[in-house]
């Protein structure tokens, strides 16, 4: 009996150690929109949602430190880009001692938002990928790519 409920036990703190490791394997969700601005202009959002404790980079970081959170856009004869996505959240500024760098992060959430003109008024889909690095003050992932897709 003893060696039944030690196994039990056993069991338990294995599959709890699992859900923990799940949990943080993929503690970044996208979500995608379309806003239409009028006149054939609408701005792609992106919206990151980021679990606690872990954080993404900006657009906008120096090289010699982590990936920068960057956009490529398929090519699409009907649209035309309108600059580069723009960033929406709070930004925050630290020193990482192990880059030696200051790096811009966000935490929680944040948008990112492309601002694209139809040279038409058609139906279309947008396509293109995310590639982003997540980290946590102790642990960093592998950069990551993440398709992305709007219907317009």
């Amino acid at each position: 009996m003893k060696i039944l409920l030690i196994a039990i036990l056993h069991f338990f703190s294995f599959l709890n150690y699992d859900i923990q490791a799940q949990s943080n394997a993929n503690p970044v969700n996208l979500k995608t929109e379309v806003k239409d601005l009028g006149n054939n202009e609408y701005n792609l959002i992106v919206t990151v949602l980021i679990d606690k404790s872990w954080h993404i980079y900006s657009q906008n970081i120096k090289s010699g430190g982590p990936v920068a959170t960057n956009f490529k856009f398929n090519n699409n004869p009907l649209i035309k880009y309108i600059g580069k996505p723009t960033e929406v959240g709070q930004l925050e500024k630290k020193f990482d001692p192990n880059f030696k760098i200051d790096l811009l992060m966000y935490a929680n959430q944040v948008q990112f938002i492309q601002k694209i003109k139809l040279k038409a008024k058609v139906k279309t889909i947008v396509e293109g990928a995310m590639e982003y690095m997540v980290c946590t003050d102790e642990k960093c992932l592998p950069p990551t790519t993440k398709k992305i897709v709007f219907n317009l």
